[in-house]
């Protein structure tokens, strides 16, 4: 995608660095130990949610207009909102799970998951880049398998470990090579 839009191609680091966080991807999200039946449907919805992930990120992190981050998630998870319900209309609003006491988790969730990310989001994206950006946003899998293990006390296999160890690394990658070069820099001066 930045080279669709800027005709500048990824950087070797970037592509080493995508590479290695793919291995890991695979690993741990435990794909090689489980017996999966691949879908076209499956694998078509798999591509438009990176598509769209990925557009995402990049005019998050492109974006020159000035919009304070809160207007911007408020924009974000309104039309986010919006496409939702109209794919899956919001029937729970009609029947008894708000008074089933699904309602407290329900604002839990909102509040964790679709008012406090987009907030830290929109405020550091444009701080980092849309390269780097894309890189870090792939610890989120790390961060799932962790918490599944510390909350859900899910059992995580050796190879899923291996996976997390190896996207980390690879989101480490790009960065310990700038602070390799920047030693360098300083030893020559």
């Amino acid at each position: 995608m930045q080279y669709v839009f800027t005709k500048e191609a990824p950087s070797r680091k970037s592509f080493i660095s995508t590479i290695i966080i793919l291995l890991g991807s695979v690993l741990a999200s435990g794909f090689l130990q489980t017996g999966i039946i691949f879908s076209f449907a499956g694998i078509s919805w798999g591509m438009l949610a990176a598509v769209s992930f990925a557009f995402f990120i990049y005019i998050s992190g492109n974006t020159t207009i000035p919009v304070h981050p809160i207007y911007k998630s408020a924009i974000m998870t309104t039309g986010a909102s919006l496409l939702i319900f109209i794919s899956l209309p919001p029937v729970f609003l009609i029947n008894d799970a708000l008074t089933d006491g699904l309602f407290m988790y329900g604002l839990l969730t909102g509040f964790f998951g679709s008012l406090v990310p987009p907030i830290l989001f929109n405020i550091g994206m444009p701080k980092i880049g849309g390269s780097l950006g894309t890189i870090l946003s792939t610890s989120e899998l790390p961060t799932a398998v962790i918490m599944s293990t510390l909350v859900l006390h899910k059992t995580v296999t050796f190879l899923q470990w291996i996976g997390v160890i190896i996207i980390l690394g690879g989101i480490a990658y790009p960065n310990v090579q700038i602070h390799k070069n920047t030693r360098l820099i300083k030893k020559n001066v």
